[in-house]
């Protein structure tokens, strides 16, 4: 699996001068900003294709403010190996996390590896009321998805896609993510409890 082969690279990276992880996946270079120290001689290498040549990026390549909760940001705005939302894209989570910086406590519960299942559905499902535009403190998917879709219907032309998941759905992406970010974290977890 793509995390236990770029950990075995930060384990073994003191051993060597540097290390190079080649890959395609941009969930490296989430990896090695989140994971490998600011120091480390871990590089991470993205080959070209075509007439494109291959990129190279360290753990400052992605010197970003959220670098602590960088794995939260990646697991829940949808990445390879967690569901989709539609046409919620990753941009659009950094715009969310920038305009409401309080909502990155949210990631303190996704780094928690006690964190309890109505925890992670919690702050997951906050998470997601803002992203569609609701205030968490007063509404819950349910109730937004259910003012979206009457205010959609009135449209001639919408797409249901795009509504707010139900309740139910959040809570199993937000499990989905906990459990990747807990992986990435090297915490193996029961994917059933």
């Amino acid at each position: 699996m793509l995390t236990s082969r770029f950990l075995t690279a930060i384990s073994v990276a003191p051993q060597y001068d540097y290390v190079r992880v080649v890959g395609e996946d941009i969930d490296l270079l989430v990896l090695l900003t989140a994971l490998a120290s600011t120091h480390s001689n871990v590089f991470f290498q993205k080959c070209g294709r075509g007439k494109t040549p291959d990129s190279y990026y360290s753990t400052t390549s992605m010197n970003h403010k959220f670098s602590n909760e960088l794995l939260f940001i990646h697991a829940i705005s949808s990445c390879d190996i967690t569901s989709a939302l539609f046409g919620q894209g990753k941009s659009k989570f950094i715009s969310l996390f920038l305009k409401h910086e309080e909502l990155l406590n949210r990631a303190e519960t996704f780094l928690n590896p006690q964190a309890t299942t109505e925890q992670v559905a919690e702050a997951g499902g906050n998470v997601l009321v803002a992203l569609y535009g609701g205030d968490p403190a007063t509404q819950n998917l349910d109730e937004l998805r259910y003012h979206s879709f009457v205010k959609a219907a009135a449209k001639t032309k919408f797409n249901l896609a795009r509504l707010p998941p139900t309740t139910d759905a959040a809570q199993l992406h937000a499990m989905r993510s906990y459990h990747l970010v807990q992986t990435w974290l090297g915490n193996e977890k029961d994917p059933l409890k």
